[in-house]
């Protein structure tokens, strides 16, 4: 269960867990509020559960409970895994039925949404995913510490990871570059710089926007992409016209698979600067063979050793990501250690196939008990 099937990084990442765990010969339902990617989610082998998942509404909460319900007493799962605190609040509703209670299994996967949110509200979301789970999946150690903070023991609280990603072969990296430079307009020759992520607060993207300028500034002819849509659009586009980066910085709204425009870029950024998850776009360029820059948080370094997979910088130094950026375009066999530093990274931590046994095992621990 989860909040919207839009395109995101958990929404895409719960596509591929469900497409791995139907090959295995597991019934998986997902319960969200339709979206962009619910067709896909469906042809993935699911049932599709329809929620409203609007928690501040009450009515909306008693739907989602009712449906919850319904499903509980039709589809009979084992084990219910949440990935967000509506997830959380309608299943503690509904398991209060008559069509039995499964284990529930949480998995808090970002939980502050904006940098100037308050602390107490960011605890409370953590507290209300893992409201009545018996195991709760801490998938950073940012993550990790506010849950501890809740007082969530050993007993329920274990480290894990979510989030996996399918390994493309790289001997088709050549061909599948030149497809995408070509579906992006991009000559052979032009450097690219790209990041991906839904248009919002909590991703940060005016600091590419400013690592982009200060690029500019400094002689760079490259060209720079940002994938993905939302609500901060009209700041961005305001933003890259103060800037006059009007022809420079992309805005190409969402793409699918935007996955596979990755394989385009030079180098990709990662411009957050908030704690959560690393990120599935981080784990998607790694295992393409692109070198990643990001501003260094406790989450990234899931991923990212500095200087070997990827390389870090000061959160919010714009100075310092554009300096980091111009090394990987300038110094090639810097370029090439990070791109086979990433792929092993992701080849040994972060695999679908490894993660879906992780999963398999954990969610076999709590229908044991």
């Amino acid at each position: 269960m989860t909040n919207q099937l839009d395109v995101g990084g958990i929404e895409t990442n719960l596509r591929l867990l469900t497409a791995e765990l139907t090959a295995r010969g597991h019934n998986v339902a997902v319960a969200a509020r339709p979206g962009t990617l619910s067709g896909q989610i469906e042809l993935a082998g699911a049932h599709l559960v329809v929620l409203k998942a609007q928690l501040r509404r009450p009515l909306s909460v008693v739907f989602d409970a009712n449906q919850v319900r319904r499903a509980f007493a039709s589809f009979r799962p084992d084990v219910v895994h949440v990935m967000s605190a509506s997830a959380a609040v309608v299943v503690a509703a509904a398991r209060r039925g008559r069509h039995g209670r499964p284990p529930v299994i949480a998995s808090p996967m970002g939980l502050q949404l904006s940098p100037n949110e308050a602390p107490g509200l960011v605890l409370l979301r953590a507290w209300l995913t893992a409201l009545g789970a018996q195991r709760v999946i801490a998938v950073s150690p940012a993550i990790e510490a506010r849950l501890r903070r809740l007082g969530i023991g050993r007993r329920r609280l274990v480290s894990g990871l979510v989030v996996g990603v399918e390994l493309p072969d790289l001997g088709e990296a050549r061909q599948m570059r030149a497809l995408a430079r070509e579906q992006l307009g991009v000559g052979p020759d032009e450097q690219l710089i790209m990041t991906i992520g839904t248009l919002k607060p909590s991703k940060s993207h005016e600091l590419f926007v400013r690592a982009a300028a200060a690029l500019v500034e400094r002689g760079s002819e490259a060209r720079f992409v940002i994938i993905g849509e939302g609500p901060v659009r009209p700041e961005l586009e305001e933003e890259i016209s103060r800037l006059s980066l009007t022809d420079r910085v992309l805005l190409l709204g969402e793409r699918h698979p935007a996955a596979d425009l990755l394989w385009a870029a030079d180098v990709c950024v990662r411009p957050g600067v908030l704690e959560g998850f690393v990120g599935i776009t981080v784990l998607e360029a790694q295992a393409r063979g692109v070198p990643v820059v990001a501003f260094e948080t406790e989450d990234v370094k899931a991923a990212i050793e500095n200087g070997v997979s990827g390389l870090l910088v000061t959160p919010g130094d714009v100075g310092a990501l554009a300096d980091a950026v111009r090394s990987v375009l300038e110094e090639h066999s810097l370029a090439g250690m990070l791109a086979r530093g990433g792929r092993e990274t992701v080849e040994r931590k972060f695999g679908l196939r490894a993660v879906t046994d992780r999963l398999e095992e954990m969610y076999g621990s709590v229908v044991e008990c």
